[in-house]
């Protein structure tokens, strides 16, 4: 029999090492964060109850926040970071002045909180807003004041303006303003944001998308590019959307001015005035509905210096449609009583669409255009229902003039006088 030896190691003591460390970092490790309270680095009060800040860093807002005079917070360093935890700031000065926030730096974010003042809208005629608080919400004046980004803030009642970021790299997101004497927002880029009951134009900036403006004294949006968002004026001499460049997928009114005013195009949108034109363009208007009431006969539904395409545009006394271009696949109408309010009106060439006017002027034609008219109906109560120099394959209906005044026609059906140097394929 052969035994074999046993070996056994010794694997330690048996007693418990005590109870393991925290592995995991702090809030302030992953976060570095200073609260806005006397004493912490970077940051002051002074005896008015204005938080200074000098230093970068980010920072919170710990209790709401009330100010007897001047600012509620200076921000006077670069690189800082407000986050105002929902908490509310607010003035006593019994005549407004200074910011809820003041910007003397670059690179500077803020969000989630609230501003709140004391100015009303009292209507009438003269100082139309005022009251105690702040002059503005938050202000960053000067265009060197770069890469601020505002979010998730509202701001009510102040005697000048909500937000206004001077510098074109700027971002206001998320925010709301309400009843402000002059600017409800500016700033680069306006992101999903309202302002509402403003002196000035309600909604200024480079791009403004997602949003809604409403201003008493000028325009409800103004921008360089609009897109997917509503103005609104009620100035007698303001237009409801105002953009240099384009406006998609918009809706703007107006009491005075244009419902909408592009420099460029203008699609799928909704321009409506009550004293001004629906909608013009400098350039091309498509998919579009502009509507007029206005008492003038210089107010168009659409009005536009190129070309309308796919559009309907409606006027009670100027011409539904108006281009200096082409209208095409288009719906013009107009129930204009003075003279020369055509229910489509082209300098150019008129296709596929349908023009009507019921005034009983003379001169007010269901299409007037200065080049060809081609698978169109033109309607006239008093004028010609189709006015150009070559008409094909369309009809003309008058029961004041012509049907069709053309120098050619073919294909053609006119209901009515008739007045055409020759004709083709016509009865």
């Amino acid at each position: 029999m052969v035994s074999t030896a046993t070996y056994v190691q010794a694997q330690g003591s048996l007693s418990p090492p005590g109870a393991p460390a925290p592995t995991m970092k702090t809030l302030q490790q992953i976060e570095p964060r200073t609260p806005l309270e006397s004493g912490s680095p970077g940051v002051s009060i002074d005896p008015s109850g204005t938080i200074i800040i000098s230093q970068s860093g980010s920072y919170y807002l710990t209790e709401d926040l009330t100010v007897s005079s001047g600012n509620g917070i200076t921000i006077n360093a670069s690189g800082v970071t407000v986050d105002l935890r929902g908490f509310t700031i607010r003035s006593t000065l019994a005549d407004s002045a200074s910011s809820g926030i003041d910007i003397n730096a670059a690179r500077v974010s803020i969000y989630n909180g609230h501003i709140e003042s004391g100015t009303t809208y009292i209507g009438g005629s003269g100082d139309q807003y005022t009251g105690p608080g702040f002059d503005y919400g938050i202000l960053a004046g000067v265009s060197s004041n770069g890469e601020i980004c505002i979010r998730d803030i509202s701001v009510v009642g102040c005697d000048k303006s909500g937000i206004y970021i001077g510098s074109e790299d700027s971002l206001v997101e998320s925010c709301t303003v309400k009843i402000v004497g002059i600017i409800g927002i500016r700033a680069g880029i306006v992101n999903q944001c309202t302002a509402n009951t403003c002196g000035s134009t309600a909604i200024a900036g480079i791009s403004v998308n997602d949003c809604s403006g409403k201003s008493t004294g000028s325009d409800g949006i103004q921008a360089d590019m609009v897109a997917n968002s509503y103005g609104y004026t009620s100035s007698a001499s303001a237009d409801g959307i105002s953009a240099y460049g384009i406006v998609q997928n918009s809706y703007g009114r107006s009491s005075g001015g244009y419902g909408i005013y592009a420099g460029r195009t203008v699609q799928n949108s909704y321009g409506r005035s009550s004293s001004g034109g629906g909608i013009r363009s400098n350039g091309t208007v498509s998919d579009s509905y502009g509507y007029t009431y206005s008492g003038s006969a210089s107010a168009d539904g659409i009005y536009a210096a190129r070309t309308v395409q796919n559009s309907y545009g409606e006027s009670t006394r100027g011409d539904g449609i108006r281009s200096e271009g082409t209208v095409s696949d288009s719906y013009g109408l107009t129930y204009g009583t003075a003279t020369g309010n055509d229910g489509i009106l082209s300098q150019g060439t008129v296709a596929n669409s349908y023009g009507l006017t019921t005034g009983t002027a003379t001169s007010s034609d269901g299409i007037h255009s200065y080049w060809t008219v081609q698978n169109s109906y033109g309607k006239s109560a008093g004028g010609n229902g189709i006015f150009t120099q070559v008409v094909s394959y369309s009809r003309g209906n008058s029961s004041g003039a012509d049907g069709i005044n053309a120098s050619l026609a073919v294909g053609c059906t006119s209901v009515g006088g008739e007045n055409i140097g020759n004709k083709y394929l016509m009865p």
